[in-house]
């Protein structure tokens, strides 16, 4: 039980505290989005957009951490916003490691997004409104908040600025380490 799971809704910070975090503890560092899109190869949004309704985007993340459980030592693993949600994912990962729910409200990091749009846009055909789809994830996925929470082993709340949020989730998980050589 080596792994440290980072899981939560898109924004809430998962790859950026967990990049920061395994570089400051020396541990490694995946991501499992980056990894499912890599094993699918160059892909356009559209194909991406269709291998997300058809599940094979979440078999690849599933298949990621399965790889990662593979490797003995200690890893910090930012996974995507669905795995935290897939009971089978969060078998695997609770079986090696701890499921840490980065929580962050959706209307903070909705108001983020509004103050660096970026992401793609897409224009609904029927009334011509424009759907940015990076903020409807967010929006689609705080509905699963109570999901995210029940998987999880710790929730962690990252209401604080980036640094506060490094320096807070290290100090977690080095304790988590130190209690764990201790027995």
């Amino acid at each position: 039980m080596n792994k440290f799971y980072l899981v939560g809704i898109p924004g809430c910070g998962k790859t950026t505290l967990g990049k920061r975090v395994a570089e400051r503890l020396n541990m490694p560092f995946f991501d499992t989005d980056e990894m499912a899109r890599k094993k699918l190869g160059d892909v356009s949004f559209a194909d991406m957009f269709r291998l997300y309704l058809h599940g094979h985007f979440s078999r690849e993340e599933k298949n990621a951490i399965i790889e990662i459980t593979g490797y003995d030592e200690p890893a910090i693993v930012a996974t995507g916003a669905e795995v935290g949600l897939v009971k089978e994912s969060v078998k695997v990962m609770k079986s090696t490691g701890y499921i840490i729910n980065i929580k962050r409200e959706a209307q903070s990091i909705l108001n983020e997004m509004e103050e660096k749009p970026s992401g793609l846009a897409l224009v609904d055909k029927n009334n011509g409104v424009t759907i940015n789809m990076s903020q409807q994830a967010v929006i689609e996925y705080a509905k699963c908040i109570d999901e995210y929470e029940m998987a999880a082993d710790i929730n962690f709340n990252n209401c604080g600025s980036e640094d506060e949020g490094v320096e807070k989730l290290a100090l977690f998980i080095q304790t988590i380490m130190e209690s764990k050589s201790e027995t």
